[in-house]
């Protein structure tokens, strides 16, 4: 199976497509997300067996297009056409609602989420990292533990095909540098990536090819080596008979387990919306499983519980949310030039293996590295703004939280 086909259909195809006259129902699972919890659980639920020896029904539906490689942008002045903007209850949009980069605005935290078939592991840098020990203590429930978690840590690292990068760009090294000089050891601390750098097949049978180190993997790898959620789990969902539909934008659902459940949605894409009008057919499934992310999830739980969903604890529900990053660095002056990300000057399809990346050194040797746990959002703000407008990032003297975290700056002299 080469990644150059299309695994989805078409969200529009669901306006003429009726329930089955034998129950009713559209689906027998309906996975609203495509990300990893959504992948996962298609590419488990299909295949299996119904009552009466029936194959289920999975269906998953996705908010964004899908995106083969060559469909990703290529340089900083194509992104601008992949982005939208989301904020507000009701969810306002602007922008390019399909877009791949979804970036969601809150008073007090706003995130970047991935808009596609394969959520963030399009966009995301594929690090597969194990959580530490610590981690599992209180509230985690006392059996979910980091040795009972062990053979599905192993099973998602063969599926998604973890590996280190074999090369060391310049930025690389400089990171090592950095990571030496703060607690003085010397050790491999290269992360496990969710990318390709042999030539070879995928666990779902997706060819891939060899990374070229173009640095494009926040992006969109549009050279066929990122091992994302479309090369494995949801490959392998639609070769056991899922039905992966994109542009569905899901809004609330509604119902039991008895009974069954309606979904209501809409058309993502904005003409496709106009052609079909405002409200297109409830979606009947026995079973509905969420894996939207905490954003979509929790939205599409919210605005359930205001339809008259019930069976939802309001005392819990939107609350207690965390980032899923407590640190942001920063370095100017280096002694050598560490590029952030590719030079736009180079074409996206040069290879870049094996090359040391490494420039003339030019200035005195100064580093900064900024530390800002459970940062207060109007810091990260002062602190930036003035980054940018001198060019370099102020040392900030740390500020007090009033709940009692507090940031750390490290100077490196």
């Amino acid at each position: 199976m080469a990644r150059t086909e299309w695994l989805s259909e078409g969200g529009e195809k669901l306006a003429f497509t009726p329930p089955e006259e034998r129950d009713n129902f559209h689906c027998d699972v309906a996975i609203v997300g495509s990300g990893y919890g959504g992948a996962v659980a298609a590419a488990r639920l299909a295949g299996r067996e119904e009552e009466g020896g029936r194959l289920s029904r999975v269906w998953v539906l996705e908010r964004g297009h899908e995106f083969v490689p060559g469909a990703f942008p290529e340089r900083f002045a194509d992104l601008i056409g992949q982005a939208r903007l989301t904020w507000g209850e009701p969810p306002r949009v602007s922008g390019r609602p399909e877009g791949l980069f979804d970036l969601r605005l809150g008073d007090d935290v706003s995130a970047l989420v991935g808009n596609g078939l394969g959520g963030g592991s399009l966009i995301n840098a594929g690090v597969l990292a194990r959580p530490l020990r610590e981690v599992f203590r209180e509230p985690w429930p006392r059996d979910m533990t980091l040795d009972a978690l062990e053979p599905h840590f192993r099973s998602a690292e063969r599926m998604l095909g973890g590996g280190k990068l074999p090369h060391s760009p310049a930025k690389l090294r400089a990171l090592e540098k950095l990571a030496t000089r703060i607690d003085g050891r010397q050790a491999d601390r290269r992360a496990d990536l969710a990318v390709t750098f042999a030539d070879g097949a995928t666990p779902a049978g997706v060819q891939q090819l060899a990374c070229i180190g173009c640095g494009d993997c926040f992006t969109g790898c549009n050279h066929g080596a990122k091992n994302t959620l479309p090369t494995n789990y949801l490959a392998l969902a639609r070769r056991r008979g899922a039905r992966l539909f994109t542009g569905i934008t899901v809004l609330s659902v509604g119902g039991n387990d008895t009974d069954g459940w309606e979904i209501d949605y809409r058309f993502t894409d904005r003409q496709i919306a106009r052609r079909f009008g405002e409200a297109p057919p409830k979606l009947r499934a026995k079973r509905v499983i969420l894996a939207a992310g905490a954003y979509g999830s929790t939205g599409i739980l919210l605005r359930s519980q205001r339809r008259g969903l019930k069976r939802i604890s309001a005392s819990q529900l939107g609350k207690r949310f965390s980032t899923n990053g407590d640190m942001i660095a920063a370095a100017y002056a280096m002694p050598e030039t560490i590029h952030a990300s590719a030079r736009e000057e180079t074409a996206p399809s040069h290879d870049h293996r094996g090359q040391s990346g490494q420039d003339d050194p030019a200035g005195e040797a100064t580093e900064l590295l900024v530390g800002l746990h459970a940062a207060d959002g109007l810091l990260l703000r002062r602190a930036f703004q003035r980054a940018h407008r001198r060019g370099c990032v102020d040392p900030l003297r740390p500020q007090p939280r009033s709940d009692g975290v507090g940031q750390r700056l490290h100077a490196i002299s």
